[in-house]
């Protein structure tokens, strides 16, 4: 639950850290920064994938997972789904628009959702210290772009990946 925690309080700095600094990070060093963080994820993806993979006993399990997810959400419209519920929520608020991407990236991701599970099945707390990591920087980005608002998104990480944690 200490990964959790970090992971609640690097959201937390982070944000604090991007209101301070609202003016002097401008568009570019932004998008500088979120292609950074998303090579940096593609990167421990793949090594885990590619890691863990041969282990595997189903291999094959792994692709037909995405190809089932991928068609699922598409006839279910979950991205449609998704954009209705952040204009009933905020409408064109911009701040509405940053808490439902933040919130996605924080608590969707690989890293959020297999990270909880480690630490409590085998109380490895690496992956939620690197998912820590890359938040903290990321909620610099969006707590400069958006604001104070943006806080908002630590309590429900904490939420998600303390549910998870604690169902095992």
């Amino acid at each position: 639950m200490i990964g959790t925690i970090a992971n609640f309080i690097a959201i937390l700095v982070g944000t604090i850290i991007g209101c301070a600094a609202k003016g002097g990070l401008g568009k570019r060093y932004e998008e500088a920064l979120f292609t950074a963080l998303g090579l940096a994820a593609l990167e421990i993806g793949l090594e885990n994938v590619v890691n863990n993979l041969p282990k595997s006993h189903y291999p094959v399990l792994f692709i037909v997972s995405l190809a089932i997810g991928a068609l699922l959400g598409t006839w279910w419209h979950l991205d449609t789904r998704f954009n209705n519920l952040i204009k009933r929520c905020g409408g064109q608020s911009t701040l509405a628009k940053g808490i439902a991407t933040a919130t996605m990236l924080y608590c969707i991701g690989a890293l959020s959702i297999v990270g909880p599970v480690m630490a409590a099945v085998k109380g490895e707390e690496t992956i939620l210290y690197t998912n820590a990591m890359l938040d903290l920087v990321t909620s610099i980005v969006f707590g400069a772009s958006f604001g104070w608002g943006m806080l908002i998104c630590a309590p429900i990480l904490f939420c998600w990946q303390g549910g998870d944690f604690l169902s095992r």
